[in-house]
Formats: C-alpha cells, structure tokens, sequence
C-alpha cells in the first residue's frame, strides 16, 4: 500500500492499482490515526476527543469509510 497525505488530502493506491483511493476533510484525521494498529473503541475514542465530538456521531461517521476501505484492500480488519 502506497500513501501520501498533501495539504487536505490523503491519496491511497494499492501497489500494481491504478484505483486512486482519495480522502478528504475528517477522512484525513481518520488514516492518519489508523497509522498505528488499533481497535475501533479505540480508534472512535481518539477521534471523538480530537475534534471534541460526541463518540456515538465519530462512530457513524467513519463506520462507512472504514468498511470502503475494508472493501477496497486498503484496510485488514482482524
């Protein structure tokens, strides 16, 4: 997996891809904070706490995003 974060963007393409995989906004504090392997509590605690949101809003927020990148190999669930 290749990745680069620009200015307000991360760009995430699988290597021998051509998919461009592009995240913007909070999708930007998200990747970065997958960075490390986590849990999902974990990861929507961290979140939530950072842009001062309520858990339960963080969770349904990224719960769609995750399973996208699920889906398209950029993310292993365990």
């Amino acid at each position: 997996m290749l990745w680069r974060a620009t200015v307000d963007r991360v760009l995430i393409r699988r290597r021998g891809d051509d998919d461009t995989i592009e995240l913007a906004g909070s999708g930007v504090s998200l990747w970065l904070a997958l960075a490390e392997p986590t849990t999902r509590i974990d990861l929507v605690e961290r979140l939530a706490h950072g842009h001062g949101i309520d858990r339960e809003i963080v969770e349904s927020d990224i719960g769609p995003v995750v399973a996208e990148l699920i889906a398209r190999g950029a993310l292993v669930e365990r």
